[in-house]
């Protein structure tokens, strides 16, 4: 069942990810399937709940912030030497602003609204053919990993939610006198 599996996410290498991990930990690229024995082995043994994904070989990924129904924060981040993941240490991560094309964008309000999520962060790659590939959408999005650059996000988070609440109430308010 197991060969299936890997045979359907196109063959070796692979990745298992430890659910509810972050910043890269508990990521690790199975290159073999005697890697994927004795790493799988261990994991179960330690009860560690994990997914297997297919690799995808990146030249750049990109974090986007949506809420509501708009981005309003897109980073592109580019990986370590000899390293696939995006920094464990987000200190030495570089991103940099980044623009998407209007499908990219739909794709991104929509992966977050089909969770139901007013606000997710979502992880994507990008091959070097220019092919977008959804990682996974964060709920909450690790607004300390924004640094500096988190008060603009946490200040559009508060304005949204107050319009949503003035919008909802307004009418029960002014039909209470």
């Amino acid at each position: 069942m197991l060969s299936k599996y890997i045979d359907y996410l196109g063959g070796f290498p692979v990745i298992i990810k430890e659910v509810g991990s972050t910043r890269g930990l508990g990521t690790i690229k199975i290159e073999s399937w005697q890697n994927l024995i004795s790493t799988a082995d261990f994991l179960i043994e330690s009860q560690c709940k994990f997914i297997i994904r297919q690799f995808i070989n990146s030249d750049f990924g990109a974090r986007i912030v949506v809420l509501g129904n708009r981005i309003i924060s897109s980073s592109k981040f580019y990986f370590h030497t000899d390293d696939f993941r995006n920094a464990v240490f987000l200190s030495q991560t570089r991103f940099e602003d980044f623009s998407m094309s209007d499908e990219a964008i739909s794709t991104c309000i929509q992966a977050v609204q089909c969770l139901n999520y007013e606000l997710g962060g979502v992880d994507l790659l990008f091959d070097s053919k220019g092919n977008m590939y959804i990682l996974e959408v964060n709920h909450p999005i690790g607004i300390a990993s924004f640094g500096i650059n988190a008060l603009p996000i946490v200040t559009q988070m508060v304005q949204h939610l107050c319009k949503k609440s003035i919008n909802k109430y307004a009418g029960k308010c002014s039909n209470s006198h």
